[in-house]
């Protein structure tokens, strides 16, 4: 995947820091990331490896950094 479509799992956490100043901002992340993973499983969306890869990695395309930063935004829900 080109570089321009890659976004860094740490630039989203990042910004959400900013906005909500966690005592664990890690933490917080991995459980807010583990519940759009959880939601995007049972919508049958992905598999949790090709949630643990985008993990491990520490990135994710343009697409789904949309989907979790609306899940952490506002409650995801896919219809």
């Amino acid at each position: 995947m080109r570089n321009e479509n890659k976004v860094e799992l740490e630039t989203i956490r990042s910004a959400l820091q900013a906005q909500m100043h966690y005592k664990n901002p890690l933490h917080a992340f991995r459980v807010l990331f583990d519940g759009w993973r959880a939601e995007g499983m049972r919508q049958k969306h992905h598999s949790g490896a090709y949630y643990t890869r985008i993990w491990q990695r520490g990135w994710l395309s343009k697409k789904e950094a949309e989907t979790l930063c609306d899940y952490i935004q506002k409650g995801w829900r896919i219809v």
